[in-house]
């Protein structure tokens, strides 16, 4: 089975309904004996410019056109939601509002066995720690830390700066929108059926039966 995870980096359901899929996918091997591929698909909630540091509530308050207020309760809920699952978020601690194209880029030149504890390290730097992780140096270092091996880093390296790779990225984000998916995470599984927003295990195990189901029958 092959789900195609739509998410982008900063965005707090996506993490949330990656340790829900890690769950499902976990549920669904042992119950199934089916093997699941996963592949992340870039989203930009936020497109910048290169190098553009902005101040994270700020941003977001202008983004979502909201008050302060609103997004104080929006962080509450967030809080709350991860809080079930053992998962802490701490806006309070994050200052900049990344650029996640290198994120996305990083990722997607991962190896493939490295790509799921990246992806939770990134999650955790800027959601918990409040790192920056529109810096390469941050990426760099996470990568490290959960053993991508250095060839692979010295050749995303060599990427974050090539505009024909970010264009390339764009591309794929573009395409994605223009297929109607306009908000994430958004589940695509065995490109037959769609599952959106951050949902419990039991809602993703429910949606893969009904994909084979659909497959058998076709």
């Amino acid at each position: 089975m092959r789900i195609q995870v739509v998410q982008d980096i900063t965005c707090p359901w996506c993490r949330i309904g990656k340790h829900n899929l890690d769950a499902a996918i976990s549920t669904w091997e042992k119950q199934e004996a089916d093997s699941v591929q996963v592949e992340w698909v870039p989203f930009l909630l936020d497109p910048m410019e290169r190098g553009t540091k902005a101040p994270y509530q700020q941003r977001l308050r202008e983004r979502k056109d909201i008050s302060d207020e609103q997004m104080q309760e929006m962080f509450t809920n967030v809080s709350d939601a991860g809080e079930k699952i053992g998962m802490t978020f701490n806006y309070d601690k994050i200052e900049i509002a990344p650029d996640t194209i290198y994120a996305h880029q990083m990722i997607a030149l991962t190896p493939d066995e490295h790509q799921s504890t990246l992806m939770d390290a990134i999650h955790t730097a800027f959601f918990q720690d409040g790192k920056d992780i529109g810096d390469t140096a941050v990426l760099r270092s996470l990568g490290d830390e959960v053993g991508v091996p250095k060839d692979a880093l010295d050749t995303i390296g060599t990427t974050w700066k090539s505009p024909e790779l970010r264009a390339e990225l764009l591309s794929v984000v573009q395409q994605v929108q223009q297929a109607g998916i306009t908000g994430v995470p958004f589940f695509i599984i065995d490109s037959k059926l769609g599952v959106s927003g951050g949902q419990p295990a039991d809602v993703l195990v429910e949606a893969m039966g009904q994909s084979r189901d659909v497959a058998a029958a076709d």
